[in-house]
C-alpha cells in the first residue's frame, strides 16, 4: 500500500507546521490535515452531482457524499488538488469548466475508528456532465448520480449523506427548485 503523506496544519489557524504526516497515523490520532471539496452543480442550478463511497472504504462506506474530494499531499497546493481529484475520481476534466474557490471550512468526524480532523478548501463548478460519461474510480467511489435540490434535502435530512453542515447550507443557497 502507497504511504500518502499529508501536510501537519495548526488545529486553530489551518497553517502548514512544517511537519508532515502519513495520512493513516493523522487518522489514528487525529491530526489536523487539509483536503478539498468540488461540489459540480447543473448550469441551471437545479440539480447537484454526488459520489456514493466505495463499500470497500474504512471511512462513511458506502454514504453519498460532496461531488469530489480528497486529501492534499504534502507539498501540494489545494488549487492543483481539486483538479487532480476530480480527474482521478470521475474522469471530469475541470480545464472544460471554470472552478471557482468559495470558502475553506474547519471539519472533525469520528467514524469506524478514524478520526479525521480537516480544513476543507471548497470548491464550486457549474456544469451539464453527463452521467454516462463519468468513469468511477471504483476503490473510491460506488456511483454517482445528479440530485435535485429536494432529492438533496432528504438525503440530508434522513442522514444519508456525510454531514458537511456549513458547505450544506452554501450549496443550498445556489441550488434552485
Amino acid at each position: 500500500m502507497e504511504i500518502e503523506m499529508a501536510d501537519i496544519l495548526d488545529s486553530t489557524t489551518g497553517e502548514k507546521t512544517g511537519d508532515t504526516v502519513d495520512l493513516r497515523v493523522a487518522h489514528r490520532n487525529g491530526t489536523w490535515h487539509g483536503s478539498i471539496h468540488l461540489w459540480v452543480i447543473s448550469t441551471d442550478k437545479k440539480r447537484v452531482l454526488l459520489q456514493k463511497r466505495s463499500a470497500e472504504k474504512f471511512f462513511f462506506p458506502s454514504i453519498w457524499d460532496i461531488s469530489v474530494g480528497g486529501h492534499i499531499t504534502a507539498g501540494d497546493e489545494p488549487e492543483e488538488t481539486v483538479l487532480r481529484e476530480a480527474q482521478e475520481e470521475l474522469d471530469i476534466d475541470t480545464s472544460k469548466y471554470e472552478v471557482e474557490y468559495i470558502t475553506r471550512v474547519q471539519e472533525a468526524f469520528v467514524n469506524n475508528g478514524i478520526t479525521s480532523n480537516e480544513f476543507v478548501y471548497v470548491y464550486k463548478t457549474f456544469a451539464d456532465i453527463d452521467i454516462d460519461s463519468i468513469h468511477l474510480q471504483e476503490e473510491e467511489v460506488s456511483d454517482c448520480r445528479w440530485f435535485t435540490k429536494k432529492e438533496f434535502k432528504e438525503l440530508i435530512k434522513n442522514n444519508g449523506i456525510i454531514n458537511h453542515v456549513e458547505e450544506f447550507k452554501l450549496i443550498n443557497k445556489i441550488l434552485k427548485g
